[in-house]
């Protein structure tokens, strides 16, 4: 996808998932430059999630496919094929982090883990 951003630094501090009832977040400090003059390509994002455990965590693995994301880039947005692509992966590109549960917490009765008083 394409988003446009002013020339600067710029970290992704957290990524939330949802899954039915269940809402999870992970702190995921990855940082990257976005120069002031071109298109800045990030790389290709892929995110691998543990099965459900008491301990659960994401891991996020940053590659780069330019070259296939260059010629999507100029199929999709014609206008920006005369504009120079800079690469700027973000660091770290490998990262593992705790998945934390949101609330608010299912409310269904089996989830319960309390007597009702």
């Amino acid at each position: 996808f394409f988003l446009p951003l002013d020339p600067g630094d710029y970290q992704v501090t957290r990524m939330f998932i949802q899954e039915g009832g269940f809402r999870s977040s992970a702190e995921v400090p990855m940082e990257f430059e976005v120069p002031e003059y071109g298109v800045v390509y990030l790389g290709t994002w892929r995110f691998q999630i543990d099965s459900p455990n008491f301990i659960r965590e994401v891991e996020v693995k940053i590659s780069s496919e330019q070259v296939k994301a260059i010629v999507e880039l100029h199929a999709r947005y014609p206008s920006l094929s005369l504009q120079p692509v800079v690469s700027a992966l973000p660091e770290p590109s490998l990262l593992r982090s705790r998945l934390y549960e949101i609330t608010p917490y299912p409310r269904f009765r089996w989830f319960n883990r309390h007597n009702s008083t």
